[in-house]
This record gives structure tokens, sequence and C-alpha cells, in this order.
């Protein structure tokens, strides 16, 4: 079954849509927030909640072979001992003559079973000396199998080009399935992240409020990216949709500046609203230059937010 997303203004509430679109009852359903409710980064509007979900996949257990298995293995031990304890022990001569301490056909057959294990143990050192045996040897390509270092010396990962295609032919079906006539195409940032960017004239439609379509839809290239790798290491994606990021990063960096000059007048400590780990990064970095100030981090996600205070 495929995710859906739903959005209202709590979790719960997304979930019930997430039921009601699905027709399945919430024990038949698995769920996954995406975006948690927020009052907005400068303290206006609201951000709803962004969860996605779908019908939990059924697994029908195959029937236990290998117990029956072992089941016949163990009644196949029983009675193979069951027959070793009847089978009579006078196999040569008598049990008298096996038996008797000192007789010389005992002797002889003692001596006979010694014998051939050490036969065996020198007909294998043999064989291993003169060729080696099919078990232990090396088998061809196996370096290239075990490899895990890439040609340029990192360890294994995904290749760019791959991952550059598939963004794109997600990111265009996307579009398409909204209805929006948009270009698509993908830049590798200096970080070395890969950017999907999405312009068009009406792209608003993927950005949402405060964003929040946006942070979803660049969660959901972010799985499809880590789902096709298996396992291999994949770029950090990046969603920019209408230039919306570059906006909203200079409108929070005129907006910290602007907090910690005051801070810097009053002398007095400013608190801002929750924000995602993006957003408080840009505030930190727009205040770190500034002289008479410092900037800090408290609470616990997704009410994390930055404090501004007068440098010591």
């Amino acid at each position: 079954m495929e995710w859906i997303v739903t959005e209202a203004r709590t979790v719960a509430d997304a979930k019930e849509v997430a039921l009601d679109q699905l027709g399945v009852d919430e024990r038949e359903a698995e769920f996954e927030v995406l975006v948690e409710p927020q009052r907005g980064v400068l303290g206006l509007g609201r951000a709803n909640a962004m969860v996605r979900a779908r019908v939990m996949p059924r697994v029908e257990n195959p029937p236990d072979r290998r117990g029956r298995q072992r089941r016949a293995r163990a009644g196949d031990r029983k009675q193979r001992a069951g027959e070793a304890k009847a089978q009579p022990t006078n196999d040569v001569s008598g049990g008298a003559d096996q038996t008797a301490p000192g007789t010389k056909q005992t002797k002889q057959t003692k001596q006979t079973k010694q014998k051939q294990p050490q036969r065996r143990a020198a007909a294998g050192g043999s064989e291993g000396r003169g060729q080696k045996s099919p078990a232990k040897s090396k088998p061809k390509g196996r370096g290239e199998e075990m490899d895990t270092v890439d040609s340029s010396g990192g360890e294994d990962r995904m290749d760019l080009a791959n991952e550059e295609e598939l963004l794109r032919s997600f990111a265009a079906g996307l579009t398409e399935s909204f209805g929006i006539d948009a270009t698509v195409r993908t830049v590798r940032t200096d970080e070395g992240a890969l950017e999907v960017v999405i312009d068009g004239d009406e792209v608003g439609l993927l950005i949402g409020r405060r964003g929040t379509t946006l942070a979803a839809i660049e969660e959901l290239l972010r799985v499809v990216v880590q789902r096709r790798a298996q396992g291999r290491r994949s770029s950090k994606v990046r969603l920019e949709v209408g230039g919306y990021r570059k906006r909203r990063k200079e409108a929070l960096e005129s907006f910290a500046q602007r907090i910690a000059a005051e801070v810097v007048e009053t002398g007095r400590p400013k608190v801002l609203e929750p924000m995602n780990a993006a957003d408080r990064k840009i505030v930190h970095d727009a205040i770190v230059e500034m002289g008479g100030v410092e900037t800090a981090s408290e609470g616990e996600e997704p009410r994390r937010r930055v404090v501004v205070r007068p440098g010591s």
C-alpha cells in the first residue's frame, strides 16, 4: 500500500483524516509524523501538523517446515540409537573373544581401529599439500564482492548521477500530479548536498503555509534516495521551490540582527519562537559575528528555540 500525506491543526486530527482516506481502523494503519504543529517563526500564523500513513502490510507466515524436519531428524536419531543398542556385540568371533583382555584377535581389532583415523588424516594432509580443496579455495572475484571502497577512496556510496536522475524524475512526476507547469533541475552545493530546484508560476502549492508542504516533500525526497541507496551512503537532500528558502533566509537574518541590536541596547535577553534546526542555524550564523551578544538553543524538539543574550 502506498503512503498518503495528510495535514491538519493537530497530529491526532491529521491521523483521523488519513484513516478516513484509507478506510481502515487505526489498528490496521501505521503513521509517521512529518511536521509537528508550530505557532510560526515570527509569531504570525500557525503551521499545521503533517503525517503520512498507509495500510499496515499483512504478512502471512508460511508453515514451519524447519520444525517438521527437525522433529523428523530427531526421530531418525532415536531409531538409530535403538538399533545400535539392539545390535549384538560379538561381530568377530563371539562375545568371549572380544571381551577377553589379552586375546590376539582383540588386540588386532583395536590396532586396526586406531590406524584407520591416522590413515585418513595422513591422506587428508597429503591431499592438502598436493592441491587445494574446492571448499577452501578462494573463489574468483571475491575481492571485488567484498570491496566497500570506491575509486575515490571513500566508503561505498550510491552513484551521484543516479541520485540526480532519480530525484529529478520523482520531483517532475510530483509537479505533474499537482497539475503544475514547472521546471525541475538539480544543483550540487558547496557543502556537497544535492539541491532539487523547482521553478514556475504556480509553485506556491508546493510550499504550503509556513513551508510545511515544502518540508514534507523534502522528507519524501530523502526517503526515496535512502531506499534506492539500500544501505550505501547517499547525499544530503535539500528542496528549493520558487526561491522560498532564499527569501526566508534573508528575512530570518534581518529579524535576528534586529533582535540582537535590541538585546545590546537594553541588556535584556530575548527568547524567540520555536524553530526547526535549519532556521535556528540561520539565526545563530546571523548573530555570531555581532559583538556584545551571544545565542544559545534551549528546550526540546519540537519546541526548541533560540535565546539571544548580552555577551559576557
